[in-house]
Order: C-alpha cells, then structure tokens, then sequence
C-alpha cells in the first residue's frame, strides 16, 4: 500500500524479488505481471517494481496471483504478509508461528 522502497523514494505497483533465477525466467515472469497489472517496469538489483500498476489487496485476488503463478511457470507460490503497527508481543498473542516473525525493513 506505500509503494516499494527505490533510492529515496516510494513507487507504486507490483514488485518482485528474484534472485539465482536466469535473466530470461525474470524476463517472463516480468511481462506475465506486465500484462496482467500493466505499469512500466523498472529493475534494482535483484528487484523488479511494475511502477504505477494496478496493485491488487483482496486475499481472493492475491491467492489467484499465486495459483496463476504457479501453473504458469511450475513452481511453489508462497505468500509473505506484512502487518503494520503490529507489536512482536501481539503477533505472538495472535498465535503468528515466531520462527516467521520477521520485521519489517525500515521500521
């Protein structure tokens, strides 16, 4: 919801994290999420933002992405939440497993 960190400043749009994958899997996965969200994509590192893309937030919509994902290219889709203004101490009450406790980068 505030956009992927780059540089200095926060873009929106649907961003993803790739590393030991081979240019040419990036390159595919890339203009699968182009054409699905649109947004011009921009590269950082082992980090590709789809900036000003549609953005989805409904669990319905980003379990599809997942299932979408892993048939497209035959792998295991794992989904990472981030909770804000969440204290450690609550997300353990909440019964969140600790070992996936993970802060948040920046907070």
């Amino acid at each position: 919801r505030h956009g992927t960190p780059n540089d200095y400043e926060s873009i929106k749009g649907v961003s993803f994290y790739h590393n030991n994958i081979e240019q040419k899997e990036v390159s595919e996965v890339t203009k699968f999420l182009k054409d699905k969200f649109g947004g011009n994509p921009l590269e950082k590192s082992q980090r590709i933002i789809l900036a000003e893309s549609k953005v989805i937030y409904s669990p319905k919509d980003i379990s599809q992405l997942a299932l979408d994902l892993e048939s497209k290219f035959d792998v295991k889709g794992t989904i990472t939440l981030e909770f804000a203004n969440m204290s450690e101490e609550d997300a353990k009450s909440y019964g969140l497993p600790e070992a996936k406790l993970l802060p948040i980068p920046g907070k």
